[in-house]
């Protein structure tokens, strides 16, 4: 069975990242994942991992808000990067503002827009989504 090496988990509530962690696990479908309280903390060990040319992350699980950057902060920096694999993004949040979900659509990630809390097969759906590209 083909796998994901490497997903990030951007979010700054321990219960969501501690349920997002049990529910990858139980998808058996993820070799690593790391786990970021905001989305400078996660832009940076990119923009590292781009640098260095190490492995980057397949799958980047982000949650709106977050202190220190948020999660469009994140995005508005991402954009910028030159990343030369595919990283798919999906937003996991608690946002059920109709403008979060409209900004979504200004990254093209209205199709990948969770609403918490996520489940094992929401996120087997989007693990499987990433493996069939």
């Amino acid at each position: 069975m083909k796998k994901i090496n490497l997903v990030y988990i951007v979010d700054d509530d321990a219960i969501h990242q501690l349920l997002v962690k049990k529910h990858l696990d139980n998808t058996e479908m993820i070799h690593e994942y790391l786990v970021f309280k905001n989305g400078k903390l996660a832009f940076e060990d990119l923009k590292s991992r781009l640098e260095n040319n190490t492995q980057i992350p397949e799958i980047i699980f982000l949650d709106l808000q977050m202190p220190v950057w948020d999660g469009w902060q994140f995005l508005d920096e991402f954009v910028k990067l030159d990343v030369s694999k595919n990283i798919e993004i999906f937003i996991v949040t608690s946002s059920v503002f109709e403008n979060d979900f409209k900004k979504a659509e200004m990254y093209n990630l209205q199709d990948q827009y969770l609403i918490k809390p996520i489940n094992t097969e929401k996120l087997k759906d989007c693990i499987q989504k990433v493996l069939e590209d």
